[in-house]
């Protein structure tokens, strides 16, 4: 339908032009060479199809013009759309967040050692980023060395080193230069979590090192995803380093 309006409106256009031709030339020949007259019929013809051609011309215009209107108004819609979904994805992770916040701040308070508020607190932040993998090391400055403090969903294999000094492997070399790492296109194997159902291996593995005021590194987290991290959980992990470097000395 919307082809056939535009073919008609280029014929209608081409007789309005034609239109024109003809009588400018008519005109011309009339003036500087006088040797020919219009007849009423011809004028009355080109006169009505130049009225209808600038009927048609004006009508498709503002046919053109309000169908703009409208198409521009549906792409402002759709643009406030995104944003009012934009705002709820916003405020749900919000939420979120301050739901966690919550929650670590109840650790925080509630009673038990030290080592066990850590603990909590790393699963509950493993949890939060559904990391398949997690494992949480202190760093000796005076020793130069990293060493397990806790895991998630990880069971050390027998003669598996827990322990690295500064510079050793890519844990050692986080602590040494306090510098994130993150390793994504994972081998097959390299790391394999496993539940109930089977076993599967994550595609990427943060190592991230958190530091108090001073710039030596006091841990380091590991955690191994299937997925990349999102804002949200990039923000867990901060409120998450915030409360270990209020545990570890």
């Amino acid at each position: 339908m919307k082809l056939l309006y535009q073919r008609l409106l280029i014929f209608f256009n081409t007789l309005f032009l034609l239109g024109l031709l003809y009588l400018s030339s008519k005109y011309l020949l009339v003036k500087f060479i006088n040797s020919y007259q219009f007849q009423a019929i011809d004028e009355a013809i080109v006169i009505a199809v130049l009225i209808l051609s600038t009927l048609i011309v004006l009508f498709s215009f503002y046919t053109y013009k309000n169908s703009t209107i409208i198409y521009v108004e549906k792409i402002q819609e759709n643009t406030l759309e995104n944003t009012t979904n934009s705002g709820d994805v916003q405020k749900s992770d919000k939420l979120q967040l301050d739901k966690f916040t919550s929650e670590l701040n109840q650790i925080e308070q509630s009673e038990g050692s030290i080592q066990q508020k850590i603990e909590k607190t790393f699963n509950l932040m493993c949890s939060a980023i559904q990391a398949g993998q997690g494992v949480l090391y202190q760093c000796h400055q005076n020793e130069e060395k990293v060493s397990l403090v806790c895991s998630y969903a990880f069971v050390a294999k027998e003669n598996q080193i827990t322990s690295y000094q500064f510079g050793e492997g890519l844990i050692g070399l986080s602590a040494k230069e306090n510098r994130t790492l993150k390793l994504d296109n994972i081998p097959e194997g390299y790391i394999n979590v496993f539940s109930g159902l089977g076993s599967s291996s994550p595609s990427y593995i943060y190592i991230i090192p958190f530091s108090n005021n001073s710039s030596a590194t006091i841990g380091i987290l590991e955690v191994a995803l299937f997925k990349d991290l999102t804002v949200l959980e990039q923000e867990i992990i901060e409120k998450s380093k915030s409360s270990f470097c209020k545990s570890i000395i």
